[in-house]
């Protein structure tokens, strides 16, 4: 019998931003809550795991089906990191796991699956429960997840005019030269 597992995926955040489109997420996330509210995944409850000035959220889900497939998402959560470490405030791994035969079929890099996936999730309920023919955007909050938002709500709406505050000035001013 052979011992040899297949060889594990890596997927570095570049990598994964060029490879699937705000679409892609969008149609991934209409699929996803569907599959969830028929009761196709199994979530158990997020974990945590304490660090020093910050924390690790620990999700899951599980599906059952043709291809058993499971997902561990860990982010780390870190607030100090832009200022004190250079680094994003959220960083992380997500793990895609065979849930037959227990094989790792991948490790990616969280930020941007997590940047999108919350997008898209906004865009959905935008899609659904946003009036008809709503042109304006008020973003509250001009960090990271704007531009991600701003994008995948400009694929499901026609907007014309967004409006936006952040208390740093320099967010504001950041997410302004792009909006």
């Amino acid at each position: 019998a052979s011992m040899n597992s297949p060889p594990v995926l890596q997927l570095s955040r570049t990598a994964i931003s060029q490879l699937a489109t705000t679409r892609d997420y969008l149609d991934s996330m209409q699929t996803a809550f569907a599959d969830l509210a028929q009761g196709r995944f199994d979530v158990p409850a997020v974990a945590h795991v304490a660090g020093v000035g910050g924390m690790y959220h620990i999700k899951s889900a599980q599906r059952a089906g043709a291809r058993a497939l499971a997902v561990i998402k860990v982010n780390g959560n870190f607030p100090d990191n832009g200022p004190r470490h250079d680094l994003p405030t959220i960083q992380g791994f997500v793990a895609l796991l065979d849930a037959e035969r227990g094989c790792v079929l991948a490790v990616m890099d969280s930020i941007e699956i997590t940047a999108r996936r919350t997008a898209a999730a906004t865009a959905l309920a935008a899609e659904y429960l946003a009036r008809p023919g709503s042109r304006t955007l008020a973003m509250i909050g001009c960090g990271v997840q704007a531009r991600y938002h701003l994008e995948a709500l400009r694929d499901v709406a026609q907007i014309e005019a967004v409006v936006f505050c952040d208390p740093r000035d320099d967010a504001a001013d950041a997410f302004g030269s792009q909006a």
